[in-house]
């Protein structure tokens, strides 16, 4: 496939206006997270393809819309979904026809719906586009030249993509298609911002699939023999050191590009490390036996929150939506996931309101997260006398489980499905809310 742009571009006086915005705007924004993908294979390949062509003028389109608005509303994106609409036909009709397919189209075309679809609210449709590029990744064959262009390029994008795909963090949704058949190797010694991230991305890919798939276990009480959970908790050591050996790589990276490093830089530092931590805080929890034994976490849940903080101060002053919102996505798991799994009341309720202000814009799925932090909080507390300190937490009184059955963007609710435990007996009782 020709990897040179165009002297024309291609599209109609709108389309190239667009494509324009996106080139010199969209992709600065995108750009200070996955330069490789953005500014250099993406924009190559959209002068060459329809599909891709379209996807990016309905991004960008979007893109210039919110910039122009201070929240999003029902109406603003008439010509993106038009658009959007057009490379989902275009995408159709280059898998029913093209007699060599390329799959760095079709990825293009799955993170860009993906990224349309989230930033629109839809996280349903988003988390579908997702899984279905996934499940053809999966079951692709790769030729060596497609197999560095999707690790070098396409996979770190899809990674953030499947953190970044649900609007709360929520442990145990789960793709089924995991990718952990990615190998992984930590170099001693990184040579930039960009492989640390992408590395890391790597390793986090195959730390949530493990966390899922030992949550799903305990759920179903699967687990048939000591050797069987002997070989889980080898399994857990393994990602933990993987971690860990990337940590020392990266923190030896920061110490020699400390000098130069400009702000954007240090906001990829930050959020890195803020994810890092969260990973990490989750591995350790998911071979636990007793919800209690996350009290004893309280020092990474701090480390998280004070991360998290960092972030939202030295990316305030923008008034630009578009990047909050990316941002804004990146911070809202870890804190969601501290406000929920955290008993400290102190803290947790710090996180919950970080949610609230990660949100500058007042975007719904950032109140909406907050909102169900503080439900939660709420029901673990109702029945206790008094909490000032996590261990006045009771186990009865910690959700087992949270999940969001229904997302209504319409009505700006979310139905929420709960787990907790009788004070009595040790029976879970499941219950249904719905919250706006």
């Amino acid at each position: 496939m020709p990897r040179t742009l165009l002297p024309v571009l291609p599209g109609d006086k709108e389309e190239r206006r667009c494509f324009a915005f996106f080139r010199g705007h969209t992709v600065l924004n995108f750009g200070i997270y996955d330069a490789g993908f953005w500014d250099g294979l993406l924009l190559q390949i959209s002068h060459t393809e329809p599909a891709v062509h379209h996807g990016v003028v309905a991004l960008a389109s979007l893109h210039e819309a919110f910039s122009c608005v201070t929240e999003y509303k029902s109406g603003i994106d008439e010509y993106s979904l038009k658009q959007y609409n057009k490379s989902l036909g275009g995408l159709y009709r280059y898998i029913s026809s093209a007699k060599d397919k390329s799959l760095e189209i079709v990825m293009i075309c799955c993170i860009l719906f993906t990224l349309f679809e989230s930033f629109r609210g839809d996280y349903d449709s988003a988390g579908k586009h997702l899984q279905s590029g996934l499940k053809i990744l999966s079951g692709s064959r790769l030729d060596p030249r497609s197999l560095k262009t999707l690790h070098d390029d396409i996979l770190p994008v899809l990674f953030k993509l499947r953190v970044q795909a649900r609007p709360f963090f929520d442990m145990e949704f789960n793709l089924d298609c995991p990718l952990n058949t990615v190998a992984v190797c930590v170099p001693k010694r990184f040579s930039s911002l960009r492989e640390a991230r992408n590395m890391f991305y790597s390793i986090m890919n195959l730390v949530l699939d493990f966390c899922r798939f030992k949550i799903q276990v305990l759920h179903k009480c699967e687990i048939q023999s000591g050797k069987q959970a002997e070989t889980l908790l080898e399994q857990q050591t393994y990602y933990a050191s993987l971690l860990e050996q990337w940590e020392a790589g990266f923190d030896d990276l920061l110490s020699r590009l400390s000098i130069s490093m400009d702000s954007k830089d240090k906001n990829v530092a930050i959020l890195s490390k803020l994810h890092h931590a969260t990973v990490t805080t989750m591995l350790e929890f998911t071979i636990t036996n007793s919800i209690c034994n996350f009290d004893r976490l309280l020092p990474r849940f701090q480390r998280i929150v004070s991360l998290a903080k960092s972030l939202i101060e030295a990316t305030e002053g923008t008034d630009i939506l578009w990047v909050e919102l990316w941002v804004d996505a990146s911070i809202r798991a870890p804190l969601f996931f501290v406000a929920t799994k955290c008993r400290d009341p102190s803290l947790r309720r710090e996180a919950a309101r970080l949610i609230s202000s990660s949100g500058r814009k007042s975007t719904w799925h950032s109140r909406a997260a907050a909102t169900i932090a503080e439900r939660v909080i709420e029901i673990e507390e109702e029945r206790l006398p008094f909490v000032n300190v996590a261990r006045d937490v009771p186990e009865f009184s910690r959700l087992k489980s949270l999940r969001p059955s229904k997302i209504d963007l319409e009505a700006h609710q979310v139905k929420l499905v709960f787990q907790q435990e009788t004070k009595f007996g040790g029976e879970i009782s499941t219950f249904e809310e719905s919250l706006t």
